[in-house]
């Protein structure tokens, strides 16, 4: 599960980051994976499962931070109510949901912006 997504590009224009996790539809057709078992190993960490969850709660604290500010930009443009910020959040999520005379050029929609498309 992942909230923030970037990438980099360069190219002579423009530098942008985009930086995109791997997902479920990445995962080869063929994937073949065993395990060890019956392996002889006194400093394995068990019952480890809980160290993952505190990364995921502060992934969302900063997805939900730029909806705040994303909504803060919205009503100082007239614009309130209801918008959808898709997860993962690119930056070309949270620059179209920051409705303005630009962004109206690309997409009429202004609570729903952007689509997801694929596993981003």
């Amino acid at each position: 599960m992942y909230f923030i997504v970037t990438s980099v590009h360069n190219t002579e224009l423009v530098v942008a980051v985009i930086y995109k996790i791997p997902s479920f539809s990445d995962v080869p057709v063929d994937f073949r994976v065993s395990l060890l078992s019956d392996s002889l190993n006194p400093r394995a960490v068990y019952s480890s499962k809980g160290i993952g969850e505190p990364p995921v709660l502060l992934a969302a604290s900063a997805f939900f931070a730029l909806k705040q500010a994303c909504q803060a930009y919205r009503e100082q443009q007239g614009l309130s109510g209801y918008f959808t910020l898709h997860s993962p959040t690119t930056v070309e999520r949270l620059r179209m949901a920051c409705v303005d005379e630009f962004t109206r050029r690309i997409c009429a929609d202004e609570h729903e912006p952007l689509p997801p498309r694929g596993s981003y």
